[in-house]
């Protein structure tokens, strides 16, 4: 369950990322994010990242936490770039819901 919360940590991070770049922003809403404050995503997904790194750490240790996180944020970026790719329509909801599903399976595995 550590493993699952990080992993929906990193996939609703890397969406908020990906929501803060320009091209992507025009994929997945149709329109450019013109006078629209771009921040928020990035403080949104760095801050997603950066947890996801927590419950593992208290789980496995520092180190292995950590190495555990990078192969976690790995499959998160890869689950976004396919979704980018085949259904660009459906990754904000898609990142929305991790988020808070990241939270619940947290809380189930005993860390909150």
């Amino acid at each position: 369950m550590t493993a699952l919360a990080a992993l929906l940590a990193c996939f609703a991070g890397f969406t908020a990322l990906a929501f803060a770049m320009d091209k992507h922003h025009r994929d997945m809403t149709g329109t450019l994010p013109k006078g629209r404050p771009l921040w928020p995503f990035k403080a949104g997904g760095w801050g997603a990242l950066a947890l996801a790194m927590a419950p593992l750490s208290w789980r496995f240790g520092l180190s292995v936490g950590i190495t555990f996180w990078i192969g976690l944020m790995m499959l998160g970026a890869l689950g976004v770039a396919l979704g980018l790719t085949y259904r660009p329509r459906l990754l904000p909801r898609a990142g929305l819901i991790a988020l808070p599903l990241s939270l619940c399976a947290a809380a189930l595995a005993g860390v909150s």
